[in-house]
């Protein structure tokens, strides 16, 4: 017989891994594909989905019983995947290209980008 969702997080809560473990089959293929739908990136979406049931079964104690337990999981994998692609999308935005860079010799005196110090052009 197939225990509620809800059952499911009271044996989580009491540790119980094959209730962990029943949950993570029943809902893995819908909550990567929440994430998905904000990283649009499939390896992001499997490992932020493997942080979204490490944080349900680390969490499950602050479970509210009588709400939907995908409502509760639906959040935490939203906001994992937000934060991630936010992470991503700022880290893309200081990511610097050496045509933008000034080079600096010995005496910090600017040269120009793509040259070493001894004026050799450092591009093919």
């Amino acid at each position: 017989d197939s225990l509620t969702d809800e059952q499911l997080v009271m044996k989580i809560q009491t540790g119980d891994r094959a209730a962990f473990e029943q949950l993570y089959w029943r809902y893995k293929d819908r909550v990567i594909a929440i994430v998905y739908g904000v990283v649009h990136n499939r390896q992001d979406a499997v490992e932020i989905t493997q942080e979204v049931f490490l944080r349900i079964y680390k969490n499950a104690h602050k479970y509210q019983p009588g709400t939907r337990f995908f409502t509760w999981a639906y959040r935490i994998a939203y906001n994992l995947a937000v934060d991630k692609y936010r992470r991503k999308k700022t880290a893309r935005e200081v990511e610097f290209d050496n045509d933008f860079i000034p080079c600096f010799d010995a005496d910090f005196t600017i040269i120009e980008s793509g040259q070493d110090v001894s004026g050799r052009n450092l591009r093919p």
